[in-house]
């Protein structure tokens, strides 16, 4: 039999959202009984929310990096008591409607890869738009599996990027989007 719990539920980044009595609709609230009471339930939740920032770190670092920041603020609150538990979940639900939510980007950064680079190279469009392009123009097919490919973008890369830049942190970002 189907748990009657369950049909009021729908799983988002692996987090159990329940609406119920006391709770704005969409309100991360697992059932007690599933999680060992209010505080397997935080960190249940706290969990799925790191293997989720963990998981997409590469795609985008530096906006994983203040997810997970903000994550161990919240986590560092919740162990020294300074705040209320529904005050800590709300903050939980914040962080996981960030981490789905679009966030404000200039016109010309429309696909993800254009995001990460634009968040990686200092909020710089034209620069992140210069990258992409030459990721575009010289990425190969094959380029992720074969050495000689990959330098040669790299190489590409590293004319578009200012002195001084991280390409391997770049070309990292490059390998984990799909979309060049």
């Amino acid at each position: 039999m189907k748990n009657p719990v369950s049909s009021l539920c729908k799983r988002t980044y692996g987090i159990l959202i329940v609406p119920g009595p006391g709770f704005e609709p969409g309100w991360i609230a697992p059932p007690v009984f599933e999680t060992g009471g209010k505080g397997g339930m935080a960190e249940a939740l706290t969990a799925n929310i790191r293997r989720v920032i963990m998981r997409k770190r590469d795609s985008n670092p530096e906006e994983y990096d203040k997810f997970s920041a903000r994550l161990n603020q919240i986590l560092e609150e919740m162990r020294e008591n300074t705040k209320e538990y529904e005050q800590l979940l709300k903050e939980i639900l914040d962080l996981c409607r960030d981490m789905r939510g679009e966030h404000e980007y200039p016109q010309g950064i429309d696909t993800p890869c254009k995001k990460a680079l634009y968040d990686n190279l200092g909020k710089d469009e034209h620069l992140a738009g210069a990258v992409y392009a030459a990721a575009k123009e010289n990425a190969e097919i094959g380029w992720r599996d074969n050495n000689l490919r990959r330098k040669k973008l790299k190489l590409a890369i590293t004319q578009a990027l200012p002195k001084g830049a991280d390409v391997d942190k770049i070309m990292k970002i490059l390998i984990s989007n799909e979309e060049i």
